[in-house]
């Protein structure tokens, strides 16, 4: 959307144009990642201490959904760029906050079983992954059937600006 590009090599513009946007995409995934770290380490240090896990969840939502829109509004490729942290905001609070939530679950002496026991982290963890890659399974099934009958930018990006 950014470069207008095509990877069908008989354009050569188009094909140039394409292979700066890939270019530039490594750059976005770079900051992705960088972002991903400090924000986890961010979290572990000091976020976690001062505010709730529960209101921390929402905010990485809520600032990947900003920067989900920024980037569909807004095409520049500076702006693009630095809206890649958003989404390494994501990764970690979808991948980090539901475990630390349910050991804070475990730690508490009032979860107990009508007969007295507790059920073990270890299968609570086996469930909350099973639930996460459940989910991706459903979203990637349905996507592709989706995307081939429509078309790519049709579902995912609108290029139609």
């Amino acid at each position: 959307a950014v470069y207008n590009g095509t990877f069908e090599q008989d354009d050569d513009a188009g094909f140039e144009r394409y292979k700066k946007g890939v270019a530039m995409g490594c750059w976005g995934l770079g900051l992705y990642s960088a972002s991903t770290a400090v924000y986890a380490f961010c979290l572990e240090r000091w976020l976690a201490e001062r505010f709730s896990l529960n209101s921390l969840y929402f905010v990485g939502y809520v600032v990947y959904a900003v920067g989900c829109l920024v980037n569909y509004f807004i095409h520049n490729v500076v702006v693009n760029i630095i809206m890649c942290f958003t989404f390494g905001m994501l990764v970690v609070s979808l991948n980090t906050l539901p475990y630390h939530m349910l050991s804070k679950f475990h730690t508490d002496e009032t979860y107990r079983n009508k007969d007295g026991t507790k059920r073990g982290i270890g299968v609570d963890c086996s469930l909350l992954n099973s639930c996460y890659f459940l989910g991706e399974l459903i979203v990637a099934a349905s996507l592709g059937p989706l995307l081939e009958r429509t078309g790519y930018e049709k579902i995912i990006f609108d290029n139609s600006k």
